[in-house]
């Protein structure tokens, strides 16, 4: 009967492609994202893995187990490269640059001396991480803060710290069995042919970016990291994130480690 046809596909079909067939009609997707498909390559032992830094928020529209995994790196640390690299050196294009300092880069010297901003300005300019692990807050309030710490704990996160990479990818090893060999290259004898392809690659996606920084970028820099005034300010800018990651590293990080990893 259509009644015992339509309980065999409520039970078929997961809550989310149910929902989006109803709104939308028949869906078009590709049958391995479909609910059943997805159960069945998760059953099957398959794992789909979507990366991206906006990836915050995407198991709410995943009818399947989902977690989420992340790299953090101190703050300070990143904002300060980032600064070199996007401000200093005018990297990709000069794609975080104003329009305006694009315009000039020729005419005032910026190509030569980088942009204009100090790191103050800039870090105003193109914020932090707080609204990248809590998407949709007020970014650097509050609110922002405390929500970046409910999902660095949710029982559906774990994270690992640039600083002891490889004493994260060790943990994962031995508490998530999906990642029971990740990393292990890096832990076999580092001499062999396979060891020596591995570093050759890993080098060769280094964005090569340093040869830009020269002396006068550097002294620049150095005089800026040396301005007691401006490094006060940047830090009391970047109050949030830097609560944020102490919370995660002294909090957290370790903590994590000892629970089950839990869908979302």
């Amino acid at each position: 009967s259509n009644e015992n046809e339509t309980s065999a596909l409520s039970a078929f079909l997961g809550d989310a492609e149910r929902d989006a067939d109803a709104e939308l009609g028949a869906s078009t997707a590709t049958p391995q994202f479909t609910g059943p498909g997805m159960r069945a390559s998760y059953e099957a032992g398959y794992r789909a893995v979507s990366k991206g830094s906006l990836s915050m928020g995407a198991c709410d529209m995943v009818d399947a187990p989902c977690a989420y995994l992340t790299v953090l790196r101190d703050p300070w640390e990143k904002f300060m490269s980032f600064y070199q690299y996007a401000c200093l050196e005018g990297s990709e294009n000069m794609g975080v640059w104003t329009e305006e300092w694009r315009k000039d880069a020729q005419a005032k010297g910026y190509i030569e001396t980088g942009c204009p901003a100090s790191p103050t300005q800039f870090y105003r300019d193109v914020g932090g991480m707080v609204e990248v692990l809590a998407p949709g807050a007020a970014p650097d309030s509050h609110c922002a803060v405390e929500a970046a710490k409910r999902n660095l704990a949710s029982p559906c996160m774990r994270f690992l710290l640039l600083e002891d990479l490889e004493g994260g990818l060790k943990h994962m090893r031995e508490s998530l069995p999906d990642f029971a060999d990740i990393g292990a290259e890096h832990t076999a004898a580092r001499n062999d042919a396979a060891a020596a392809a591995q570093a050759a690659a890993e080098n060769a996606r280094r964005n090569g970016s340093r040869a830009r920084m020269d002396d006068a970028k550097t002294k620049r820099l150095d005089a800026y990291k040396q301005d007691e005034r401006e490094m006060r300010e940047l830090r009391r800018l970047m109050a949030g994130e830097l609560e944020v990651y102490r919370f995660a590293k002294e909090e957290r990080y370790e903590t994590q480690w000892e629970e089950p990893l839990r869908t979302c």
